[in-house]
């Protein structure tokens, strides 16, 4: 799994968590490759509109609409989708490029 993919933390079982991924399969990763997604990768700011979806697809639905010039905290990247937390403070998903 590339760097970076946000996972939800299922279970554990010794230095291995049971996490899964934003596209619904499930796996095994070392507690000690985790880091916390709270905390930003980097800051972009949207050169276009784009919405904040509910996961990494193109018909999620909509959190919130970001406009032109919004400033947001790039959480985590999957599948060619960005994790982040828009002015809103709510995380969601964003196409990384459009």
């Amino acid at each position: 799994m590339p760097s970076h993919t946000p996972v939800r933390l299922m279970a554990g079982s010794g230095d291995w968590w049971r996490v899964r991924l934003p596209d619904g399969r499930m796996g095994w990763l070392p507690a000690a490759a985790a880091e916390p997604a709270d905390r930003a990768m980097w800051e972009a700011v949207l050169a276009d509109p784009r919405p904040v979806l509910a996961g990494p697809a193109p018909h999620a639905p909509v959190v919130e609409p970001l406009r032109p010039g919004s400033r947001i905290d790039v959480l985590g990247e999957f599948s060619g989708y960005l994790w982040v937390r828009g002015p809103g403070s709510r995380p969601g998903w964003v196409a990384a490029a459009q």
